[in-house]
Parts: structure tokens; C-alpha cells; sequence
């Protein structure tokens, strides 16, 4: 992960939902969440906010989640 990306646990009882923020925008958010952190063949989501949600997508690991939303992140930038 980059240091230009700042990730924290959303709630201290769910795990499987984290927020992250950039450093050159702190209007624009980022989200890693499962819906039912029980059932681990459920996929991860991720999802960029800026007003709204900008786009989101689904993949298979939270690391892999956090990465593209990091690269949503610096496209909707450029």
C-alpha cells in the first residue's frame, strides 16, 4: 500500500469494513467492505466517493479491493 493512502477499520466489531482517504483530495473517500463477513466465499467491494459514489467494482481479496480503489482513486484525478 502507498503512503499516499490512509485505511482504518470502519467499526471496532466489524472488520470487514474499512475507509480509506488519499492525500491529494480529502474531499473523495474510499470504501472495502463485505456485506456478510460470515459467508467467506463473498466477495469484496470496493467503491470510490466523491459526492456520491464515483464507481465501484467486486474482487476476491480485501487486499486486491483496497488497490483498486486506490487506482479509482488516482484516475478520477487525472
Amino acid at each position: 500500500m502507498s503512503k499516499k493512502f490512509q485505511w482504518r477499520q470502519r467499526w471496532k466489531n466489524v472488520p470487514d469494513h474499512n475507509v480509506g482517504t488519499g492525500v491529494l483530495s480529502t474531499e473523495m473517500s474510499m470504501r472495502v467492505h463485505r456485506e456478510n463477513a460470515e459467508d467467506t466465499r463473498k466477495r469484496w467491494r470496493w467503491e470510490l466517493h466523491h459526492n456520491g459514489v464515483v464507481c465501484k467494482g467486486n474482487v476476491n481479496d480485501k487486499v486486491e479491493a483496497m488497490q483498486k480503489a486506490q487506482d479509482a482513486y488516482i484516475a478520477y484525478l487525472r
